[in-house]
């Protein structure tokens, strides 16, 4: 009982150790403790796996190459791959819902990872949305679906911002349609979540979209303004 509650607290490493002390004492749960401590190993292993290897640089250290972050990225990919093996030994149990979670924040953390580093690559937007991206469509089903599509709006209301700030609407630069293709990508996102009745992300959404429709109104007064 010690050993599921630890579990269920992503204590991994002491849920296998309260497993391990149960396996040594005969009797009905012996196997099941054995098999659970052996999991639990595999889980705590996985667990530890993370981008604490080479944390994100501090304002004003000196840009690390991509190379770096693919290393970074790796971390997450072996993560990954080592739950989804355990996850073949396990479907049938508890576990493989366990496993599919840590497998879920596996993928939000690449993600946010990728996010918080986009601005140090020259493809650091694209790989920040495809990571979201690949993020939603491989967890549809999870409870955190909703938080997972307001990461990829909030991503997209980032990048029309960043645009503007780069492209100023009053100059040649300005691309409108390609303006555009951000704004639609975010505001239709915010609309699907913000269309959710009984969602708790629903007024969440609403008021993001209400103030990034602000922004872009603001865009077409400096745009057509004299």
């Amino acid at each position: 009982a010690k050993g599921r509650s630890l579990e269920r607290l992503r204590a991994f490493d002491l849920a296998a150790a309260s497993y391990g002390a149960a396996a040594e004492i005969e009797g009905p749960l012996q196997q099941e403790a054995r098999e659970s401590q052996a999991i639990c190993q595999v889980l705590a292993e996985a667990a530890a796996i993370g981008p604490e290897q080479a944390p994100i640089p501090e304002v004003g250290a000196p840009i690390p190459p991509a190379a770096e972050r693919e290393s970074v990225v790796e971390l997450f990919d072996r993560r990954v791959a080592l739950l989804e093996a355990l996850l073949t030994d396990a479907e049938g149990t508890h576990y493989a819902f366990v496993i599919r979670e840590e497998i879920e924040r596996a993928d939000m953390e690449r993600a946010r990872f990728l996010s918080d580093t986009r601005r140090l690559y020259v493809d650091g937007d694209v790989r920040a949305l495809s990571a979201l991206q690949q993020l939603v469509a491989s967890h549809r089903e999870s409870k955190n679906e909703n938080r997972h599509l307001l990461a990829l709006a909030d991503l997209y209301a980032e990048l029309a911002v960043d645009y503007v700030e780069t492209h100023p609407p009053q100059g040649l630069r300005f691309d409108p349609p390609r303006f555009e293709e951000l704004v639609e990508s975010a505001a239709r996102l915010y609309e699907a979540i913000a269309n959710q009745d009984g969602a708790p992300e629903k007024l969440e959404a609403a008021r993001r979209l209400e103030a990034f429709l602000a922004f872009t109104l603001n865009v077409d007064r400096d745009r057509f303004s004299p």
